[in-house]
């Protein structure tokens, strides 16, 4: 009887130690997400690497986003095509934190809005394609609507 007592104390003592670990090791590895927000390269590599958001895509040309606490990037439409003929409408609210949209073609990022934006997009200066664009944050409270 006492020695099965005293493996339920030594396996109850190396789960406590396992979940220590875990949870220590966990909280290391969080992504420096100031580091992603202003490193182009790893906004351009990245693909959806957020915590918490919502988002409705509720037609072809009408996109709505809102995100209670973006930290990371998220690929908000996959194929948004730039030309002479194109204009897009964006409205871009952040409430907290930092926020962005950009434009990305193979590793070439073109910031479109930077904070709160409400307004037709210049996409003069960006060459015709196809391109995705991302929003990137870090403790963001977003709320989107693109129109296109």
């Amino acid at each position: 009887m006492k020695i099965l007592k005293k493996k339920i104390i030594f396996a109850g003592f190396l789960a406590t130690l396992c979940f220590i670990i875990c949870a220590l090791t966990v909280g290391c590895s969080t992504t420096d997400y100031e580091a992603l927000y202003n490193d182009d390269a790893k906004i351009a590599g990245s693909t959806s690497n957020v915590r918490v958001a919502s988002f409705e895509n509720s037609t072809k040309g009408n996109y709505k986003f809102s995100c209670a606490s973006l930290d990371g990037v998220f690929v908000a439409v996959n194929t948004f095509s730039v030309s002479d003929e194109i204009s897009a409408n964006l409205t871009f609210g952040v409430a907290e934190g930092k926020g962005k949209v950009v434009l990305v073609k193979d590793k070439t990022v073109y910031t479109v809005a930077e904070g709160s934006f409400d307004g037709a997009l210049d996409l003069s200066g960006i060459p015709e394609g196809k391109y995705q664009l991302k929003i990137a944050g870090v403790g963001a409270k977003i709320e989107l609507t693109l129109e296109y």
